[in-house]
């Protein structure tokens, strides 16, 4: 999982999530906040909690 600074890198984030499928986690000060999933997977997801 890629972890790396949203504010500097969002355009690389973005298209290695939709080209590679590769989840990021987005954190401050060391504490994981979110993920950032390709939104197929998020989709997916949400289908199956229905």
């Amino acid at each position: 999982m890629l972890d790396i600074d949203l504010r500097k890198q969002m355009g690389e984030i973005l298209d290695r999530a939709l080209v590679t499928g590769e989840p990021a986690t987005i954190s401050r000060r060391g504490t994981t906040l979110a993920y950032l999933v390709p939104a197929e997977w998020f989709e997916q997801y949400m289908a199956q909690q229905t």
